[in-house]
């Protein structure tokens, strides 16, 4: 998986998407699990894999989700004792400053999750070969 990371405020911080960034968002999302949180991000993002024009006319809840989202990849690597100079409407500064880098972690996001079999799917979906 390629390393993923956003520059915010002047500084690059990497991406890390995987169980800590979900516990994160289950604690800024005050919900019980993964699945919850997979239910909220599924619901927000809803229909952007097949509608490119609902990708690029993000809402402002949306936007949030999608802050909180690269908010928690970024503490998924705080180290202990370290603080976070940054927020998530930063972040948000800094995706309508640059908004190519949305793709790019929804995507990183997405590989984060995948498993061989949904990968597998895709490809032939696509035409592509599957290899097993």
């Amino acid at each position: 998986m390629k390393n993923l990371s956003i520059s915010v405020k002047g500084k690059n911080y990497p991406l890390k998407f995987g169980f800590a960034a979900l516990r994160q968002l289950s604690i800024i999302w005050r919900l019980p699990g993964p699945e919850a949180v997979g239910d909220k991000l599924s619901s927000a993002f809803e229909g952007f894999a097949e509608n490119e024009t609902a990708a690029d006319q993000f809402t402002f809840d949306q936007m949030v989700v999608l802050n909180e989202l690269i908010f928690s990849a970024i503490l998924a690597l705080v180290k202990p004792g370290d603080k976070l100079m940054i927020t998530p409407d930063d972040i948000g500064d800094s995706i309508l400053a640059d908004p190519d880098v949305t793709l790019e972690i929804i995507e990183g996001y997405m590989a984060a999750f995948s498993t061989k079999k949904e990968d597998d799917l895709i490809k032939k979906k696509k035409g592509g070969p599957v290899k097993n």
